[in-house]
């Protein structure tokens, strides 16, 4: 191979590669906490496919999540959050969208951290790291490890 070729080949690579293991940047909990306008512990109530690209086979889905309690922000309890998503394929099979927030089925519990996104729909702070499913009370995903306590105190803390 000659010299201009090897090297053409190795400026390539280099550009290529960081791309093919660029994922989201995990903020730290206070980031996280600081960064969302809504904290809240839901319930899963409704999950339905509203569109379906038929080039990419990506799904749009409506999740319908019922307020259990507000823990920062002004959400009214009684006010459903609407929170649209993107799907395609299954975790760890070809086609599966990473970094994207995978909304357990209903009748799961959740904590959501919630921003108003450009277009003013609801958007879970940093993709994936803004939807922590619940095992009764105890943080699993991007959660695991912080206690509700925890949690508690850093808003709490935040909040003077």
């Amino acid at each position: 191979m000659n010299p201009s070729r090897l090297f053409a080949l190795l400026i390539a690579l280099a550009l290529l590669v960081p791309a093919s293991f660029a994922m989201i940047k995990t903020w730290s909990v206070p980031d996280l906490v600081r960064k969302a306008e809504y904290i809240v512990i839901a319930k899963v109530a409704q999950q339905t496919e509203i569109a379906l690209d038929p080039k990419t086979q990506i799904s749009t889905v409506k999740n319908v999540l019922i307020p259990e309690k507000v823990l920062k922000g002004g959400w009214a309890t009684n006010e459903p959050i609407v929170l649209m998503t993107r799907k395609c394929g299954e975790p760890g099979q070809p086609g599966w969208l990473e970094d994207q927030p995978d909304v357990p089925p209903k009748g799961f519990r959740v904590i959501v951290f919630l921003q108003k996104g450009d277009d003013g729909s609801l958007q879970t702070v940093n993709l994936v790291q803004g939807l922590w499913p619940l095992d009764k009370n105890k943080p699993l995903g991007m959660g695991f490890g912080t206690t509700m306590a925890q949690l508690e105190g850093l808003i709490k803390e935040q909040k003077n």
